[in-house]
């Protein structure tokens, strides 16, 4: 590999933390008890950006949808969901 190769995998691979941590933060915010933090998280993740954070993460596409439904449950459901989306992601 190259210098320059390197260094593009380098960000390639910043970036992918980078917004995967963000959308570990999102999920998190989605079921936390702050409800102006879930208000934000939700128009995030209801957002064309999240499906771009999404792909440069590797996460899969069906994620926005799987969220969106995941807010037609309980609280106490959305809780186990995310911790498994998150472990799964993770």
């Amino acid at each position: 590999m190259t210098r320059k190769t390197l260094g593009q995998k380098y960000m390639s691979d910043t970036y992918k933390m980078v917004y995967g941590k963000v959308i570990f933060q999102a999920i998190r915010d989605l079921v936390g008890g702050q409800s102006q933090e879930k208000a934000d998280a939700i128009k995030y993740l209801q957002s064309p950006v999240f499906l771009a954070h999404c792909e440069i993460a590797g996460y899969p596409v069906g994620l926005q949808d799987a969220l969106d439904e995941m807010l037609l449950l309980s609280q106490t459901e959305q809780r186990v969901v995310a911790r498994m989306v998150m472990e799964e992601l993770g």
